[in-house]
């Protein structure tokens, strides 16, 4: 049998189970990324301007001082504190729902897989000199 004729075969049941245990699952990466951008968007604004008001009051209340709390040391640590506590309460909510947005469109363009082969270190790829063979 000639190797052009078994390229135009379709792959075996065990070659896919073999890609698939290897990590090679065929994904759309365009339907993710519309999936957490689109997501994301719809998320800033049903959400964002209550958000947004509630940053513009915390800025209001941090830029707000007396000439009694100048004289105070520990009062800008508690300021800083503040400020972090209140703006992280805004952005992580949102920061874990376009992660759960981004794995949930990625599970359902191609399953579940488990697999670390793909994380394995292979010290071949990083060989310079067959970089610069490539390259000229």
């Amino acid at each position: 049998m000639d190797s052009s004729q078994d390229k135009d075969l379709p792959a075996t049941d065990r070659r896919l189970q073999q890609a698939r245990a290897d990590g090679q699952v065929a994904r759309s990466k365009d339907l993710t990324n519309l999936v957490v951008l689109g997501g994301g968007f719809w998320l800033v604004v049903n959400f964002f301007p209550e958000a947004l008001s509630r940053l513009i009051d915390g800025l209001r209340n941090q830029l707000r001082f007396d000439h009694s709390s100048l004289l105070k040391a520990d009062l800008m640590s508690t300021h800083v504190v503040n400020a972090l506590t209140s703006s992280l309460m805004i952005y992580l909510p949102l920061a874990f729902a376009v992660v759960g947005m981004a794995v949930a469109a990625t599970v359902a363009t191609g399953g579940w897989t488990t697999s670390t082969k793909p994380l394995e270190l292979d010290l071949s790829k990083l060989d310079p000199l067959a970089g610069f063979g490539r390259i000229f």
